[in-house]
């Protein structure tokens, strides 16, 4: 294809990244993954998995420039042990990582 020839427009490109439709594209990017990480979660009493949660329509910036984008939380209060696991003082009081958040991530990836 000799003689093409393309040229970003930086401000066209900031206002796509940043634009309702990639706001509605990470929205439903991280509702997905709720629902993922919902079905990969520990169970004993279920609140681990009821604790999810979507903030939608936030903006990150990234190299500079602001980007739609949205957050998968857990609010339970021991959300990092069960992600990264803990040790205690007993065999019971030890968990091992139960990674939900890096299963998620790979789950939605196909990998």
């Amino acid at each position: 294809m000799s003689g093409v020839h393309f040229v970003a427009n930086r401000s066209g490109v900031r206002s796509l990244a940043n634009g309702a439709e990639m706001h509605r594209l990470a929205n439903d990017a991280m509702d997905a993954a709720k629902g993922a990480a919902e079905s990969l979660s520990p169970r004993v009493t279920g609140r681990y998995a009821d604790s999810f949660a979507v903030e939608k329509d936030q903006t990150v910036t990234i190299a500079g420039e602001p980007r739609a984008a949205a957050r998968l939380v857990n609010n339970a209060p021991y959300a990092a042990a069960v992600e990264y696991g803990y040790s205690g003082d007993s065999a019971a009081t030890t968990s091992s990582a139960h990674r939900v958040l890096a299963r998620t991530l790979q789950a939605l990836r196909g990998s």
